[in-house]
């Protein structure tokens, strides 16, 4: 049975990949879109990755309302996209640090994941901009996983083929958010489009 899609690019690679971690509730209150987020956005391929620069696509607009694309290519060079539903993006500040979320049933229909997340759970990213670049960093699902184990967080986790499921329920604090949420130092990585939506 398949699991879910690995990617290694765009945000499914940060909201749905091999592994996941879902948040039964916002862990921060919402603000008010980010005029930093508009825009489309492009990945940037990491050196020495198999990956091209403009694999993966984000169409954000002024009501933060969320596209993501997916461009590919098969074995013979034809090229295909894979559009998703609109959906939107929420966002909220702790500090210096600025979080989205989505809700996770989009990001796991994008995915083409057989697995179902709970109804009305959302999966959350850290997320920074330094000009025209954006980096998404994903949760550390593995890392989350042993604060669940440890009884450090209040949640849920389960292996289906392989693949590790967590789920936070009740409320996640902003101390636990900044201290028990682990994110991953490797972000996934964008570069605004000058040619993109402004709107």
């Amino acid at each position: 049975m398949k699991v879910v899609r690995c990617i290694p690019l765009i945000l499914l690679a940060s909201l749905i990949g091999c592994e996941a971690t879902t948040f039964e509730k916002p862990p921060l209150a919402e603000a008010v879109c980010d005029r930093q987020l508009i825009g489309d956005w492009l990945t940037v391929a990491d050196p020495g990755s198999n990956d091209t620069a403009g694999e993966g696509e984000l169409q954000i607009d002024k009501t933060c309302r969320l596209i993501a694309i997916d461009h590919k290519q098969d074995k013979t060079g034809a090229k295909t996209t894979q559009t998703s539903d609109a959906t939107k993006l929420h966002v909220g500040h702790d500090g210096a640090q600025r979080y989205i979320w989505v809700y996770a049933a989009w990001a796991f229909r994008f995915a083409q994941s057989d697995q179902a997340s709970p109804a009305g759970d959302i999966t959350v990213l850290r997320y920074a901009i330094d000009v025209d670049q954006l980096a998404l960093s994903m949760t550390n699902d593995r890392a989350i996983a042993h604060h669940i184990i440890d009884g450090d967080l209040q949640g849920d986790l389960h292996k289906v083929d392989g693949a590790l499921f967590n789920r936070l329920t009740g409320v996640v604090t902003p101390e636990q958010l900044r201290s028990k949420v682990a994110f991953k130092n490797k972000p996934a990585r964008f570069s605004r489009s000058a040619t993109g939506i402004t709107k």
